[in-house]
């Protein structure tokens, strides 16, 4: 694909998301989308390890308490109740699903 060509696409991408936002918008808001997205932040923004990411994500979704302290958990992105995915950073796998505040304390000796 020549440069001229890769210009020419990005301008034809940016046409179409000026002219389809209502439609973008409803389909990022999809559960399938909402996983694919969740799926893909945790391998390579957090560099998670699963053998199955698909039952990752259901028990994920259906853990409604923390491991360790048994509060119920929020999601969002802020509060100290809010959902965890709590993994060892050398080896990329997981640990439990905890609250932020337990996420943070060194209470499981981990990396």
């Amino acid at each position: 694909m020549t440069d001229i060509q890769k210009s020419l696409s990005a301008i034809r991408s940016i046409e179409y998301r000026k002219n389809n936002q209502d439609k973008i918008r409803i389909y990022n808001n999809t559960p399938e989308r909402i996983k694919g997205l969740t799926i893909s932040r945790w391998k390579n923004t957090y560099k998670i390890k699963s053998n199955d990411f698909d039952e990752l994500y259901n028990i994920y979704t259906n853990t409604n308490f923390c491991n360790v302290c048994g509060i119920e958990l929020t999601l969002g992105r802020y509060g100290n109740s809010r959902k965890c995915l709590d993994h060892n950073h050398t080896t990329g796998f997981v640990n439990g699903i905890l609250c932020k505040t337990c996420n943070t304390r060194d209470i499981l000796n981990r990396n």
